[in-house]
């Protein structure tokens, strides 16, 4: 026995399916949807909020981090000098103290 539907008793079917409960799910669903959508667009706008404050302060970090890079060479640029000075000068003293002796 084929239980397979035919074109012709799928229509009959869709036809037997009461209007009036379709009409029901329909407005239960549009409740539904208007119901979410102004929790979604709220969400929705309080993360892009979120996100730009979050961007604000990458921004920042990124800035003080160039800040701090920039001292931190600068510090080592003046030790590096200072040592090379320094070894020169104990150099001057060293060949000083050679000639003395």
């Amino acid at each position: 026995m084929d239980t397979r539907i035919t074109p012709d008793e799928s229509e009959s079917y869709a036809e037997v399916v009461p209007s009036c409960d379709l009409e029901r799910d329909k407005a239960s669903l549009e409740t539904k949807v208007d119901r979410l959508c102004p929790w979604h667009t709220t969400r929705i706008s309080q993360l892009e909020r979120e996100l730009g404050n979050l961007a604000d302060a990458r921004d920042g970090l990124e800035l003080e981090h160039d800040v701090y890079k920039s001292r931190a060479t600068t510090m080592i640029d003046k030790k590096n000098h200072h040592i090379s000075a320094l070894k020169g000068k104990v150099r001057t003293l060293e060949k000083r103290l050679a000639k003395n002796s």
